[in-house]
């Protein structure tokens, strides 16, 4: 459940995201980073935020099981992670982190209400 890949680590490789592995079958194929570093930031946070979603999906438990609060937590630490992006003035920056706060929040809000 949480030994996903570490989708930072590909972009601190020398691989290019077009020169990495072809998503496993099943999985759609990521779209490329940008090369402004700030939104690549805020879709590589995208990207691990999807997988944690489809956990959320098909978590069932309380919130005091230890998959609920390994969930929560991870989900925040992506919030802190938007917090550090520098927006620099773009617009474009702006609006794609704060849809991916909203998205975040969604999902912890989702959590929460399936918990028992």
């Amino acid at each position: 459940m949480y030994n996903r890949p570490n989708l930072s680590e590909s972009s601190s490789s020398n691989q290019t995201p077009a020169q990495s592995q072809s998503p496993a079958p099943g999985q759609p194929n990521p779209q490329p980073l940008s090369d402004n570093p700030s939104l690549a930031k805020v879709q590589l946070v995208m990207a691990r935020v999807l997988l944690l979603q489809e956990d959320v999906d098909e978590f069932v438990g309380k919130k005091s099981d230890k998959s609920y609060r390994c969930l929560e937590e991870l989900l925040t630490k992506e919030l802190l992670v938007l917090d550090s992006v520098e927006t620099q003035g773009q617009e474009n920056v702006r609006q794609a982190r704060k849809e991916a706060v909203q998205r975040i929040q969604a999902i912890l809000d989702r959590l929460e209400k399936k918990a028992f």
